[in-house]
């Protein structure tokens, strides 16, 4: 009976007490927030709220974080600014007004890195926040760190990658970075986070992030490396697709990727199959002939795919005297069959030449004057190939050519009186005139020597 009256008393000391605590308050302190992040050097506020019931009086405000001594903590904020340890003097504040305990940290470094707690006390009790507040302090500059689908520490075309951008320790919620792609700014992205959902060769590149007022921000540059098959891949002829017989031909096979191509091969098209030819990027052919004609093709391949080029056509042709041969061999006869024509031309011309000539006869002429009483006119031949033969002795002779007609030759004689003394002539009062035309120097030629 006295146990049962016992538990009775208690649970009405309980119940008031309850009642007591709804109405006037109760010990208590609330954190807004468990885990804080700020830049080096920034400021931070640590949002407090308390309460305690009705009919006590605070006597004093405390923030204080675990010292490196167990027991012994550092106090941030104290209502007697004594106690505060140095390195906060000055830099700690504290919100009074209607129970709140709010504290604003400024300038805060790497070494106020820690969990902060609210204790205040009454002149009969004393109160502290069970949890307290963690500050952790980002260091910059900022990290980039990539996070692929795929295991194995690589990341392969088509994979969904994500890049974060974040500083050292932590990074402060609601901050706006600028990401870069090779130098160049992703203006669309403002987030801590660039997700590319399926990535390809387009995506392979520099990538850095950084606050958009401070370089000194900016993060070192990572390579996304992104792995692919090969691309591109090209068959390529030296010196040419189509070639001479006997000279030498090499084919050259090329093609993007990554990692590098391993493995090339080279085929010929043999009607509906391939017939392989050779390894590596180039294959060479030391003396073609007509057979090596027809199509060629390569296939490039690496760790994550393989590509082959497109097809090229090879076409092998005789040398270039074979080819031209038949050309020579059509201007040689056309030149014997033109010459065979003229000779026959021109010996037929000779023959008629020479029996004309043969029936021809041409009699010998004579220049002979008509008889005056002066005296006779002795027989004069004269040559048209020249003017200035030799004139007779009794003869006053001039000879002139007629400049229209240079095979025209005028001979002017004046022939002396009947006397023998020559030197009584008076020619100014006997001259007789004769003109002659003389006959070309053929002409006389044939007329002198007469027929052959």
């Amino acid at each position: 009976m006295p146990n049962k009256l016992g538990h009775l008393l208690e649970l009405w000391f309980l119940v008031q007490f309850t009642i007591r605590a709804v109405v006037s308050g109760e010990w208590a302190v609330w954190y807004n927030s468990r885990e804080l992040c700020v830049f080096k050097s920034s400021s931070v506020s640590f949002n407090c709220t308390y309460d305690y019931p009705a009919g006590f009086r605070v006597k004093t405000l405390q923030w204080s974080k675990p010292g490196p001594q167990p027991g012994q903590p550092i106090i941030v904020f104290h209502t007697q600014p004594d106690k505060i340890h140095a390195s906060y003097r000055g830099r700690a504040q504290i919100t009074r007004e209607n129970k709140n305990c709010t504290l604003s940290l400024t300038n805060v470094s790497s070494s106020d890195v820690g969990t902060y707690f609210f204790r205040f006390t009454t002149f009969s009790a004393a109160w502290s926040g069970a949890g307290g507040t963690s500050l952790n302090v980002a260091v910059l500059p900022f990290r980039v760190s990539v996070n692929s689908s795929r295991e194995g520490g690589f990341i392969q075309e088509g994979d969904a990658v994500n890049l974060t951008c974040a500083a050292q320790n932590c990074t402060p919620p609601g901050v706006h970075v600028t990401w870069y792609k090779n130098r160049v700014p992703i203006s669309q992205v403002k987030s801590k986070t660039l997700s590319l959902v399926s990535v390809s060769l387009s995506d392979f590149g520099n990538y850095t992030c950084g606050l958009n007022y401070s370089d000194t921000s900016t993060a070192p540059e990572i390579l996304l490396n992104v792995r692919y098959g090969p691309k591109n891949v090209t068959l390529a002829v030296h010196p040419t697709s189509t070639i001479q017989s006997g000279r030498s031909l090499t084919l050259i096979c090329h093609g993007y990727a990554n990692p590098q191509v391993e493995i090339y091969t080279m085929y010929k098209v043999n009607e509906t199959d391939l017939l392989r030819i050779g390894w590596g990027y180039n294959h060479t052919i030391p003396v073609v002939s007509p057979r090596d004609s027809g199509q060629y093709i390569c296939l490039a391949e690496n760790a994550v795919g393989s590509q082959n080029s497109t097809v090229i056509s090879v076409r092998v042709e005789d040398p270039e005297y074979l080819s031209f041969l038949p050309a020579v061999l059509g201007a040689v006869l056309f030149g014997v069959i033109v010459a065979v024509v003229l000779l026959f031309f021109i010996k037929r011309k000779k023959q008629s030449s020479s029996t004309s000539e043969s029936t021809k006869k041409l009699p010998k002429e004579e220049f002979t004057p008509e008889p005056e009483s002066r005296g006779s006119l002795p027989n004069l031949q004269t040559s048209a190939a020249t003017a200035s033969e030799e004139c007779y002795d009794n003869l006053a002779f001039q000879c002139q050519s007629d400049p229209e007609d240079p095979q025209l030759t005028y001979a002017e004689l004046q022939f002396p009186p009947a006397s023998s003394d020559r030197s009584s002539w008076n020619r100014e009062e006997d001259i007789s005139v004769v003109y002659s035309t003389v006959r070309t120097h053929r002409e006389h030629k044939r007329a002198t020597q007469g027929p052959k």
